[in-house]
């Protein structure tokens, strides 16, 4: 899913190049679920967004 994709599903947004909002957000889930977990289910996908991947 792109940060534009998360912007206007979770909070309603248009893309705004200066926000964090998308960055802040993914850093916390990453707390969240991927804390003791090899390889790290959420991925980013360089160039292209965020994706969960629950296969090594």
């Amino acid at each position: 899913m792109t940060r534009t994709e998360l912007l206007k599903q979770v909070w309603n947004l248009q893309y705004e190049p200066g926000t964090n909002v998308v960055d802040v957000a993914v850093q916390r889930l990453r707390r969240k679920i991927d804390d003791g977990h090899a390889p790290a289910l959420l991925q980013t996908v360089r160039g292209l967004g965020y994706a969960i991947s629950v296969t090594p």
